[in-house]
């Protein structure tokens, strides 16, 4: 398929796997209502067929691994460098580590101009020895091949110049941050077509006097799953009203460890419910969402329990840190420190004034990430390269 002949400019967004349809959704549209041609790259699946079909843009397929494969990535390598040849992009927005590398790589050599490596949080975080020093390297190769590099926040930024894959004024925000920015209308305490918070805790079994901890996100070691299930099992013999709310996929990738799925499986207090995709019906049932993430790119759950009206703790790392305001809508703690962690959450459990005011805080707080903000924010750098280009 050639270049269409609208003569908009087209914009390729790049993700790794299907997964990550979420980093982008809403985006695509956005693009397609302010003057742009966007098209969406990304290894096979439903989740980004259903996207690309919802935003009525164009979709291409390509398989990539995460994981360091070199037959396979330079197989991947190949064909996006043909279909950048067959599409003729004037930009390119790659995120997520290998979607990032080998885009950077296939538009370097097609000479596309505007190539953005978007990171959305450094994997070499959770890793060591060799496959750490040559995740580095190839963030730092990606840094190097774009001609722009937005980091989603702040800490990520810092911890990019920390280790020596950027340099000072490499890198630019999006706003305050953010990865793809909270829809406002959908993350809203007062809809009136959500499902009566009642009738979900009858459903699991919660009764109303009962405080709910709320988990978001993958059941792996490095969300922190393991120091929440341990801080639980102690909270919860001083505070015996206390449940544990776990919403999210469990992966064999960064599983936690058997004890903590033993302790999942077994104990009566611990609710585990796997994905669900209307998730802005169960943060109404928490009384506070817990995150104990060793590092994050940003935290967007964090963000859109706060917009919920509800209370958050988190770990004082990279990522995380941005998105809640310390003292005003939210708790930090020290990375891996159980308790630490479970202080924080019984200060919550005990004190209902400050639940009820960082609650209250949180869809204040909020409201600097609306999704039109980044969108908007994207629309402004796009065509200021595109400007650029023509000088």
């Amino acid at each position: 398929m050639m270049k269409k002949n609208s003569g908009l400019p087209v914009v390729v967004t790049a993700i790794t796997s299907q997964g990550s349809a979420t980093l982008v959704r809403g985006q695509l549209n956005y693009l397609k209502d302010n003057g742009f041609d966007p098209v969406l790259l990304s290894s096979p699946g439903e989740s980004v067929r259903k996207l690309a079909s919802s935003e009525g843009i164009r979709l291409y397929e390509i398989p990539m691994v995460r994981d360091p494969s070199p037959l396979k990535d330079i197989v991947s390598l190949v064909r996006i460098i043909f279909l950048f040849i067959r599409i003729r992009p004037d930009i390119v927005n790659a995120g997520t580590p290998k979607a990032g590398f080998l885009c950077m790589v296939a538009s370097y050599v097609c000479r596309v101009r505007g190539r953005i490596y978007t990171i959305r949080g450094f994997r070499h975080e959770s890793l060591s020895g060799i496959p750490c020093a040559i995740m580095k390297r190839v963030e730092k190769i990606s840094c190097f091949l774009a001609t722009q590099v937005v980091c989603i926040s702040a800490s990520v930024g810092e911890k990019g110049l920390e280790d020596g894959i950027l340099q000072p004024g490499q890198y630019k925000l999006n706003g305050i941050g953010s990865s793809n920015g909270i829809n406002l209308n959908r993350f809203d305490p007062c809809r009136t077509d959500l499902t009566p918070v009642n009738d979900l805790k009858k459903q699991f079994g919660v009764k109303a006097d009962d405080f709910v901890i709320g988990f978001v996100g993958r059941l792996i070691d490095r969300k922190g799953v393991d120091e929440l299930v341990e801080a639980f099992s102690g909270i919860k013999v001083s505070h015996p009203r206390a449940k544990l709310l776990l919403i999210g996929p469990t992966e064999r990738q960064q599983c936690v460890s058997e004890l903590t799925m033993q302790r999942i499986e077994s104990d009566e207090d611990i609710i585990s419910l796997g994905f669900v995709k209307d998730i802005e019906n169960y943060y109404r049932m928490m009384d506070l969402l817990v995150l104990p993430a060793h590092w994050e790119g940003f935290g967007n759950v964090l963000i859109e329990a706060a917009a919920m009206g509800v209370p958050t703790v988190t770990c004082d790392v990279t990522g995380t840190k941005d998105a809640v305001s310390d003292g005003f809508n939210g708790t930090l703690v020290p990375v891996k420190n159980v308790g630490a962690l479970a202080s924080a959450i019984t200060d919550y459990i005990v004190d209902d004034d400050l639940r009820k005011m960082h609650g209250k805080n949180g869809t204040v707080w909020a409201k600097k990430f609306s999704n039109v903000v980044v969108w908007s924010g994207l629309v402004n750098l796009y065509r200021s390269m595109l400007i650029y280009d023509t000088q």
